[in-house]
């Protein structure tokens, strides 16, 4: 069975993935946002 996860991008998307990744999350999503959240394509670039 898969689990995902979705978050709002921001500066910190990259530790809270890699968490989720540890406690078994398969994938993860990004909302996105217009002028709420960081741009989507730049987080998961990093």
């Amino acid at each position: 069975m898969d689990f995902g996860i979705g978050i709002a991008a921001s500066s910190d998307a990259r530790e809270l993935v890699t968490s989720a990744c540890g406690l078994g999350f398969t994938h993860a999503g990004f909302c996105d946002t217009q002028m709420i959240a960081a741009d989507r394509v730049d987080v998961m670039g990093a």
